[in-house]
């Protein structure tokens, strides 16, 4: 069992009222989101980084009692500031933790046990039609490459650096890039069968 990082700090601006709130299919895009994560056997616990929209994400994790809310109190700051949050919640001596993002909620169950249950030592990803997607696993050894990350750098110049120990999943699963960024994508997408 691992724990994962989901960031969910962002202003969400293709989405006036919020993404994360925003409802879909009955349920909003962050329920769905905790509710897939939360329900993993190789999911240890949840750490949920807010900033922006961060009232309305804390009311929606009240219902998740195993997830733990972090605040980033810098997250105008862009994306790295997120990631450093996260990683700064996690308890010392852990294996690694897997990282998501909050608007891309339907990796499917096997995806993320596949990524969470490959070799510790190594960064680990799913890889949809050669399109990299979520959760992104990090063993504790890139946590300093991590940290050093600026503004709204992801974690993909890490993967560019330590290429050798670095794996790819080829996986059959779209959920893995399905992101919701704008109005549109709330109307006309399905949730994967």
């Amino acid at each position: 069992m691992r724990p994962v990082l989901l960031l969910a700090a962002g202003a969400s601006s293709g989405v006036r009222e919020g993404k994360l709130q925003k409802e879909f299919q009955g349920k909003s895009l962050l329920q769905w989101s905790l509710e897939s994560l939360t329900s993993h056997a190789s999911v240890s616990k949840v750490h949920l980084v807010c900033g922006g929209h961060s009232d309305a994400v804390k009311t929606i994790a009240e219902g998740f009692p195993d997830v733990i809310v972090v605040m980033n109190e810098d997250w105008k700051e862009g994306l790295a500031t997120s990631l450093q949050a996260g990683l700064r919640s996690l308890p010392s001596g852990g294996p690694g933790v897997a990282v998501s993002l909050a608007d891309t909620p339907f990796a499917s169950a096997s995806t993320v046990k596949s990524v969470l249950s490959n070799d510790s030592q190594k960064i680990c990803y799913p890889v949809y039609r050669g399109a990299p997607g979520h959760p992104k696993y990090f063993p504790c050894w890139c946590f300093p490459h991590l940290m050093e990350l600026t503004g709204d750098e992801g974690a993909k110049s890490i993967l560019k650096k330590f290429p050798h120990q670095t794996v790819a999943l080829d996986v059959e699963d779209p959920g893995v890039v399905r992101d919701f960024d704008s109005p549109c994508d709330f109307e006309f997408r399905k949730t994967p069968s």
